[in-house]
């Protein structure tokens, strides 16, 4: 009873008073906030180019990407400026590869520079998430959405590792904040109201996938809106205006690939290139089962099983989040007024179910808007409840629960995602990569194991000259991607005649693979990779 009493005096505190005119003083605040930030910073940033261990090819396609573009202003295909990545065939989105350039050109290519701006974006998100929360609600319920978002598993994890559709919630969460500055009856900043579109039009270069939900944010916050709007539609008019001139370069990528299937001769007068993929998303998506399979991803907790995304054990959203949203949308829909923002948010994803089989980070839009719900689900239950007896203590040991839980998950997680991720992430392939490559003789063959896009781990390696790829390199369309058969005395398929034509050639193996000549001479040796050479009989 005592350890209860001192619970409900404790919370009383924090969540009766919502700001200075409470009574509490704004460095407490700050103070709060400024702990929660240095949270964010360690947990993204301690060992960030170990864990994960080893690199993910999709950070290897879109590290390159960046390399060819800071030194030609093309990608690896000699696309000049390209507003899609034809990547592997099917495409990669743009944004985070044309972020990264500034940490590859100080830092150069390396799996720490990749990392570096998801970190950060990482970190920046809980304090853009605490100023959106604290402008639709209080300071109060800001500090709480930041504290869940600093160490939420699900966000921990997008963050320290450089997958381009990651970066997809800061923009959208910077673009919904920008809307609320701007909007906001007691927050209005008119003069920004030209621009406020602007960082959702740039969301749409951090996954395609975006299209779907920034064009409904924008309609349900015009709806939700619309008095401020009309009273202000010049400025409105002035902001989808300049919404449509950074987003047309990516309208001409869907019109190419999803209309007109080909091309146009015009394309080529343009300062920028829209390349024609071999196949597009959309292509690869089946409808069939989707609804019943993306509800059956939520049922799981949001779990999609792939290693990068989710600790085996631990719910990406954690346990409160999820149940204390829907209590955020009661009050968000009583109350109205600028609290609607995170709820209009959360309905314009709501098509996604509909559009593709969702994983962790195709949905990842959705769960900004259910974390700033949640907090203010779980602040206005506090209110509720403070009368009542034994009331106070509910948020506290939810807010408690769920701060533990994410704390828990932060340790386990740097005890054993390096182990983890090895595998997946081909940890050591570099340095098997370089060894094969100093210990071939001239022009002696290398046989890299076909793991997915094993040529761009040879390109990110050895730092290739782009421009020299692409003259010294075989490349076809096969399928519905490229076919990289080799580049220069590195081979990428088993069986290429090229390996048999001389008396030897190098392999890089994994260590379960069998060698595809008898008494091969181990050249370099680790736990996951193997450097051999081969000899004709």
């Amino acid at each position: 009873m005592v350890m209860l009493d001192r619970m409900r005096g404790a919370s009383a505190e924090l969540w009766s008073r919502a700001g200075p005119a409470g009574g509490v003083p704004r460095w407490v605040y700050r103070a709060g906030l400024g702990a929660i930030l240095l949270v964010a910073f360690a947990v993204r940033f301690y060992r960030l180019g170990a864990v994960p261990s080893g690199l993910n090819r999709d950070e290897a396609s879109a590290g390159y990407e960046a390399y060819s573009l800071l030194h030609h202003g093309t990608d690896r295909w000699g696309n000049h400026l390209p507003v899609y990545f034809p990547a592997f065939g099917s495409g990669m989105n743009v944004l985070l590869s044309y972020l990264e350039i500034p940490f590859i050109k100080v830092f150069g290519l390396s799996v720490l520079s990749l990392r570096l701006l998801p970190a950060a974006l990482g970190v920046l998100s809980v304090y853009l998430l605490y100023l959106l929360v604290h402008r639709i609600a209080d300071r109060t319920t800001g500090l709480v959405a930041s504290a869940l978002l600093a160490v939420l598993p699900w966000h921990v994890m997008a963050t320290r590792w450089s997958l381009e559709s990651n970066v997809l919630p800061f923009f959208v969460l910077a673009g919904v904040l920008t809307m609320v500055c701007c909007y906001g009856a007691a927050d209005r900043r008119r003069w920004a109201l030209p621009v406020s579109l602007l960082p959702l039009a740039i969301s749409l270069y951090a996954y395609g996938i975006a299209a779907v939900v920034v064009v409904g944010i924008i309609v349900l916050f015009a709806l939700a809106n619309w008095r401020v709007i009309r009273a202000h539609k010049v400025g409105f008019g002035l902001s989808l205006a300049g919404f449509g001139v950074l987003a047309l370069p990516f309208g001409l990528f869907l019109l190419v690939n999803n209309v007109l299937h080909r091309a146009p001769h015009w394309l080529s007068a343009l300062p920028f290139s829209v390349p024609l993929l071999t196949v597009t998303r959309l292509d690869e998506v089946s409808a069939d089962g989707t609804l019943i399979g993306n509800v059956r991803f939520v049922a799981s907790g949001f779990d999609d099983g792939l290693i990068w995304n989710v600790l085996p054990g631990w719910l990406p959203l954690g346990p409160v989040v999820v149940p204390l949203a829907a209590v955020g949308c009661y009050y968000a829909v009583r109350r109205r007024g600028m609290l609607l923002a995170p709820l209009c948010w959360l309905l314009a994803c709501l098509p996604l179910f509909l559009v593709a089989p969702l994983n962790v980070n195709r949905a990842n839009a959705l769960y900004l808007p259910l974390v700033a719900l949640s907090a203010v689900g779980l602040v206005e239950v506090g209110r509720s409840l403070r009368e009542a007896r034994g009331g106070r203590a509910i948020p506290a040991v939810l807010l408690s629960l769920a701060l533990v839980y994410n704390a828990l998950f932060c340790l386990d997680y740097f005890k054993s995602e390096e182990r983890l991720t090895r595998a997946a992430f081909s940890d050591g392939v570099d340095h098997a990569i370089q060894q094969a490559h100093t210990a071939a003789a001239g022009t002696e063959p290398i046989f890299v194991s076909e793991i997915p896009l094993n040529y761009m781990y040879v390109l990110f390696t050895l730092q290739t000259d782009a421009v020299d790829f692409q003259q010294h390199a075989e490349i076809h369309v096969q399928g519905t991607g490229y076919y990289v058969r080799n580049y220069r005395n590195f081979y990428f398929h088993a069986g290429d005649p090229a390996l048999a034509a001389g008396p030897t050639y190098v392999t890089v193996l994994q260590t379960f693979e069998q060698p595809p000549c008898p008494s091969p001479q181990d050249l370099y040796r680790t736990q996951l990779w193997k450097v051999q050479r081969c000899t004709k009989a």
